[in-house]
């Protein structure tokens, strides 16, 4: 839990989203959290992209570029 809570303070560039959000998983399961198939659709989905975003460009600042996304479609 200790891995999970200091991704708050490092750079994104260095967060690996995969081991981010399989701790998250770890966490829910412990806990016997049942998750919404949409919901674990979107997790297998940033699993994908997260590792071709890695291999195409490993220095992507991947939130810089979806912070207009997210602006315009008010979730962020």
């Amino acid at each position: 839990m200790h891995s999970l809570l200091s991704f708050n303070l490092c750079q994104l560039l260095q967060v690996d989203v995969g081991v981010l959000l399989q701790q998250v998983l770890g966490v829910l399961l412990k806990h016997k959290v049942r998750l919404e198939s949409a919901f674990s659709a979107v997790v297998l989905a940033i699993f994908v992209l997260e590792g071709l975003g890695r291999a195409l460009d490993p220095d992507m600042d991947i939130l810089e570029r979806a912070r207009p996304i997210l602006i315009t479609n008010k979730l962020s």
